[in-house]
């Protein structure tokens, strides 16, 4: 699953929203990423992130697709947001949801 956003998400029900679906899996791997509040030794307090939702979509199918075929994956989802972002808010959400692990980690 894609979602591509403004607004905030919250990480354990989006991840539980998924699980529920699937009594198979038994391994979820997730990585969020956040504002900082530096960045090449200039303070930051926000960040403004365009997208052009169209073609943010396709690359973010290809890379599932990808990862689909070399692991052994039951869903993925990828939040992605866009707007003025302050320090310390999550930018990005990327689980990946399988039987075992290792696929998961991998």
């Amino acid at each position: 699953m894609i979602k591509i956003q403004k607004k905030d998400f919250n990480v354990e029900k989006e991840i539980s929203s998924i699980k529920k679906l699937y009594s198979s899996i038994g391994a979820v791997t997730s990585f969020t990423g956040y504002v900082r509040d530096n960045n090449n030794n200039a303070n930051v307090q926000s960040i403004n992130l365009e997208v052009y939702e169209e073609m943010a979509y396709q690359q973010l199918e290809k890379i599932i697709k990808k990862a689909n075929i070399k692991w052994n994956l039951i869903d993925t989802l990828i939040i992605h947001r866009y707007g003025n972002l302050k320090v310390n808010e999550k930018i990005v959400l990327v689980a990946s949801f399988s039987s075992h692990r290792k696929d998961s980690f991998e």
